[in-house]
């Protein structure tokens, strides 16, 4: 519980907070839904723009967190938030007990279950004017050839790195002897195949990262995180101590973020989403609206607050409202 109050706290207070109450303009009187709610660091937020009036439903299906959240939210002074603990399965009967203004789905999308009957009940479940808000992380996929657009300057960058590097250290035996074979002359394809394939072991690898930290689950300094990353990035080692199944994939994402910022050179630049993270950001974004679209919503708006997360609002269609 230490460590996922610590995070959620973290993430509250370095991500872009400010930006989500403005885009979800709370307006006094409100009815909030904040489905897996956490530690509810976000129905704290929302509690305080309602400035006493409306009501805050914070779900969980974890007793610890709920009790907590109840807790929390008593020691803060927040009379407005109203923790709930429910099923895990599905929509519990208590949703169903009245209507909201907001419906608040953050980082939980791909965990749903059987989405399509999901969302089309949670549409009867929001006022006239009410709105959906879905916000995803991008999934972090493997290196591909096409992500590198300078082979050449990669293996003059790698034939330079000390044997103690843990980018040298990561490449297999027979990587490291096609790097010593390669002249002066274009690289061969068989050289670029090996490095990517070995990025993408590092980047697998959960015990890569433990090169780039102190003992306190901090960066070195000679870890050259871009400003975006960065926050990103301290989230991630929270995250990844939290006990949960997705510890290993958030110790992955760090790798990766690892191995951008030393070769970040090497690959596409200028875009606001980092392109060797485009491809499944797309997937993502299409499937999600995809997905509701087909049970009754209408989508409104798209917003990136973080590097590598989004947020998708909907509204249901006239249509479709029960």
């Amino acid at each position: 519980m230490d460590h996922q109050v610590r995070f959620e706290t973290y993430r509250v207070n370095h991500f872009q907070t400010n930006e989500l109450m403005e885009l979800l303009n709370i307006e006094q009187g409100m009815t909030v839904l904040d489905i897996g709610t956490g530690t509810g660091q976000y129905a704290y937020r929302i509690a305080e723009e309602l400035e006493g009036t409306g009501k805050v439903y914070a779900t969980d299906v974890h007793i610890e967190l709920i009790d907590y959240v109840t807790e929390e939210a008593s020691r803060r002074g927040f009379s407005n938030i109203y923790p709930v603990l429910v099923k895990e399965d599905g929509l519990d009967d208590f949703y169903f007990e009245q209507k909201y203004d907001l419906i608040l789905i953050f980082h939980l999308y791909c965990y749903i279950q059987d989405r399509g009957d999901y969302f089309g009940k949670i549409k009867s479940l929001l006022n006239k004017d009410g709105r959906l808000f879905v916000s995803f992380n991008v999934p972090f996929c493997n290196f591909l050839s096409e992500d590198f657009t300078d082979f050449d300057g990669l293996i003059k960058e790698l034939k330079s790195e000390p044997e103690t590097s843990p980018f040298i250290k990561g490449l297999q035996d027979s990587t490291r002897e096609l790097l010593k074979q390669n002249s002066n002359e274009r690289p061969s394809d068989l050289l670029k195949i090996a490095i990517v394939n070995d990025f993408n072991r590092m980047r697998k690898d959960p015990h890569f990262r433990e090169d780039f930290l102190t003992d306190k689950l901090v960066f070195k300094k000679n870890v050259f995180f871009s400003p975006r990353e960065r926050d990103y990035a301290t989230t991630l080692l929270l995250l990844s101590e939290v006990k949960s199944q997705r510890s290993l994939a958030f110790k992955e994402k760090t790798n990766k973020l690892l191995i951008v910022q030393r070769f970040r050179k090497y690959l596409y630049q200028g875009a606001s989403i980092p392109p060797y993270e485009a491809r499944s950001y797309s997937v993502m974004n299409k499937t999600i609206k995809v997905e509701l679209k087909e049970a009754g919503y209408k989508f409104e708006h798209e917003y990136m607050l973080e590097p590598f997360e989004f947020v998708l609002v909907f509204a249901v269609n006239d249509g479709n409202r029960e």
